[in-house]
Formats: C-alpha cells, sequence, structure tokens
C-alpha cells in the first residue's frame, strides 16, 4: 500500500511518488550515474575513440600514457583504454543477460508456486530460501576459516 499524505508526499500518480523517493536517495542516484556512464564509455566510446585491438604490437608494448594512448598500452602491445571499453562491453552485456534470465526464471518459478499452492508452494519457497541462503554460508565458512 502506498502511503497517504503525510511526510511530505503529496497524492499524484504512482510513477511520481516512486521517482519523488528515488530523487531523494543520494546514493540512488550515484549507482544510476555509474551505470550510465559505464554503458556510455562501453557502447558509444568505441564509436567515438577508435583503436586497433584484434592485432597486437610488440612494438608499442608498455608505453607510458600519451595523446594517442591515454592510459598507456599493456605489455602485449594492445591500448588500455580501447580494451577496458571492450571488456565493459562483454561484461555489461553478460551482467544485463544473466539479470534477464534470472528475473525470467523467478517470475516462472514464483508464478508455479503461487499457482500450485498449498505443500507445493511450500516446498518450492523452501528451496528458493536454501539458495537465498547460500552465499551467506560460504561467506560463513570464510569468515570461520
Amino acid at each position: 500500500m502506498l502511503p497517504e499524505g503525510g511526510e511530505g508526499y503529496t497524492s499524484g500518480s504512482v510513477w511520481r511518488l516512486i521517482l519523488t523517493v528515488f530523487l531523494e536517495n543520494r546514493l540512488a542516484i550515484v549507482g544510476l550515474g555509474l551505470i550510465v556512464f559505464m554503458t556510455l564509455f562501453s557502447f558509444v566510446g568505441p564509436l567515438i575513440y577508435r583503436t586497433q585491438q584484434v592485432f597486437n604490437n610488440p612494438n608499442i608494448a608498455n608505453l607510458p600514457p600519451s595523446l594517442h594512448h591515454p592510459l598507456g598500452t599493456n605489455p602485449v602491445g594492445y591500448d588500455t583504454l580501447g580494451r577496458l571499453m571492450l571488456g565493459g562491453q562483454s561484461s555489461l552485456e553478460i551482467g544485463f543477460a544473466a539479470a534477464l534470465i534470472a528475473v525470467g526464471i523467478g517470475v516462472l518459478w514464483g508464478a508455479a508456486a503461487g499457482l500450485a499452492g498449498g505443500l507445493i508452494d511450500a516446498i518450492m519457497m523452501r528451496i528458493v530460501d536454501a539458495m537465498l541462503a547460500i552465499p551467506f554460508i560460504f561467506a560463513l565458512i570464510l569468515l570461520g576459516a
């Protein structure tokens, strides 16, 4: 349920309330800014900053930062800035794909549990609880070691 009035919120659409609460959270704004920056850096950056990342060039290995290579080159001769952009593309694509797959599986699992109800619902939700607890168990094992 949405809060009715009070605490500075005026009645209006649900999206306006969500936007208002989001804009009040500075950490959320910083996080969104980082995601937008990384996405633009990874997908728009290679269109602006062209570099050869297919073939290595040993003649330019380990160069310091310069106008032609703003972050220098690595020991193999690849431009470091170009590698960051292409690596960011791969990482973001895999991350977004994994998130979409997880949402899809979660929606199907939850819908099946909700439709089945009763004992099957309880068993399915205990499986979810166990899967959510696994990372915490690994953290406890690491802390105990």
